[in-house]
């Protein structure tokens, strides 16, 4: 396993060719998780208003429902059922938990392939959307988190757990190994696990695109009052960019996937790959222990 990770570490040197998010703002100091945590919500619940299918997956703004859906089917093709089918996981007997939810938008493949699925988000708004889309699955429970923790869902109930474009987005590099962490006590032993994180630690911009954007992200930093976070919103748009899309609850927390991959250790689950080793989708896949 060491001598994977060893190689994989080489893809660093690389990064330079990589396109990334930015990253520049992670040297501002986490103050207050609890504060992060709430505002986390309030700023998901106010993406979900105004384009929620955008936030979730950002690659459009035009997005329509069948396209969206139909990117969820793909992404579900490519990221999750090669694994489980190496796994031979037979999953119209299982359960599983999508940390991270949104409105469904792999949500749906999930539905159709497994008998029970956690649908999990921070944010009221994204579940009630995905509560009114989902009204002919059944088998979707969609569940309320707290920011920190996987609270009502049972320690050892889940035979799948999966997150893709949300861990990028928690805002300290300590909730993230939290949801780590909490994604290994739901497992049941022999169960599985595959998230994406960030890993990129380079910026992307020139300077006057940092300058732009860490002016833009300091105004809605969670320790300012609502009229300053409101009020660079307002800015950001009059100067042409997304308000929304921008700070910690946004950007989110870069890791180095060592950190990750002692986690999941500690937590009791085996990596059996980190894919994408210092880039911004950064995939981790395994088990947990048996033992």
């Amino acid at each position: 396993m060491l001598a994977a990770v060893t190689a994989i570490d080489i893809r660093r040197h690389f990064a330079p060719f990589i396109i990334v998010i930015p990253t520049y703002n992670r040297r501002f100091p986490m103050k207050n998780l609890e504060l992060e945590t709430t505002l986390a919500q309030q700023d998901w619940n106010d993406r979900a208003r105004k384009n929620a299918l955008h936030y979730i997956c950002s690659e459009r703004k035009d997005w329509d429902l069948e396209s969206f859906f139909k990117s969820g089917e793909a992404d579900y093709d490519s990221l999750a059922a090669p694994f489980l089918s190496k796994l031979g996981f037979a999953t119209e007997a299982m359960s599983m938990i999508e940390v991270g939810c949104g409105v469904g938008r792999v949500t749906r493949s999930f539905a159709r392939r497994f008998a029970s699925v956690t649908a999990l988000d921070v944010s009221e708004e994204m579940l009630g959307r995905g509560r009114g889309l989902h009204k002919d699955f059944h088998n979707i429970v969609w569940t309320k988190g707290d920011g920190k923790t996987f609270s009502g869902v049972e320690s050892r109930s889940m035979h799948f757990a999966f997150s893709y474009l949300v861990l990028q987005h928690i805002p300290s590099k300590e909730l993230v190994l939290g949801y780590v962490r909490e994604m290994m006590r739901v497992l049941k032993p022999g169960g599985a696990f595959c998230f994406q994180f960030n890993s990129c630690t380079y910026p992307t911009m020139n300077w006057k695109g940092r300058l732009l954007w860490r002016l833009v992200d300091e105004s809605v930093e969670a320790d300012r009052s609502s009229w300053v976070r409101n009020g660079g919103r307002k800015i950001a748009s009059v100067i042409g960019v997304d308000g929304l899309a921008a700070g910690r609850t946004w950007r989110g927390a870069v890791l180095d996937p060592r950190e990750v991959l002692e986690t999941v250790w500690e937590s009791g689950g085996l990596v059996h790959r980190i894919r994408d080793w210092g880039a911004p989708r950064t995939w981790c896949l395994g088990i947990k222990d048996e033992l």
